[in-house]
């Protein structure tokens, strides 16, 4: 008996089509056609779809046969993963919480120590910042806000950034991460405006491009231009 599903519908089909020829010609009276062999014709599909029945059945039967058995080998992994579990992942966690602790750690100390020269410095009296930075008169230092600047040194607290810093680290994003508590800085040049002058009232007024409202200001005499020698003064903080 074929195993092979195509091929027994196939046979099926061919005898199928045989014993419709033969009863079409023994009606019509095409050509003559025992009984016998009539019966031998009939016989012969009803073997051939037992076979292709029988066939289905074998085929449906090693379907399921897999099914179960794949099913099995995979409850056997299951009860595998059970007995190993949770394996190495709680040490590897604990290696986890304890670098972030330490990253916690260090960033309390940075911030403890900011705070600290942020104290030191307004108790000394640290000028504001110049237009141009820190003034000299002050051994160029100076605090804004929260922050203290050396120059063009700029250090200030980590803060609430660490949990973000945390976040793109477990995240594999090691370049954000770090960018997020760079907290020490190198500050940008000063920018010096274009045009500086002198207004009525004494205070130094900069701007980058002249409208004609304050081109007539300054033929006006409302707006007096600074000398060199006064805008140098005036960046540093020196200009009365």
């Amino acid at each position: 008996m074929t195993t092979d599903v195509a091929l027994a519908e196939r046979e099926a089909e061919e005898a199928r089509q045989a014993a419709t020829d033969a009863e079409s010609d023994l009606a019509t009276g095409r050509r003559k056609i025992s009984a016998g062999r009539l019966h031998e014709v009939l016989d012969r599909v009803r073997h051939s779809e037992l076979t292709a029945q029988a066939a289905r059945d074998k085929a449906e039967q090693d379907r399921q046969a897999a099914r179960l058995g794949g099913l099995a080998e995979i409850g056997k992994q299951v009860d595998g993963l059970a007995v190993a579990a949770p394996g190495e992942l709680p040490d590897a966690l604990r290696a986890v919480a304890a670098a972030c602790a330490r990253v916690r750690e260090l960033a309390a100390a940075h911030d403890a120590t900011v705070a600290e020269l942020v104290a030191a410095a307004s108790t000394l009296r640290a000028e504001p910042m110049a237009p141009g930075g820190p003034r000299k008169t002050s051994a160029f230092v100076a605090v804004q806000g929260d922050t203290i600047v050396h120059k063009r040194t700029q250090a200030g607290p980590v803060g609430d950034r660490v949990s973000r810093a945390l976040g793109f680290a477990l995240g594999g994003d090691l370049d954000e991460a770090i960018a997020a508590v760079r907290t020490v800085t190198e500050r940008p040049e000063p920018h010096r405006a274009v045009h500086h002058f002198r207004g009525p009232n004494g205070r130094v007024h900069t701007f980058d491009n002249l409208t004609p409202g304050l081109q007539a200001q300054v033929l006006a005499g409302a707006l007096v231009p600074l000398s060199e020698t006064e805008i140098q003064r005036f960046m540093e903080g020196t200009l009365g």
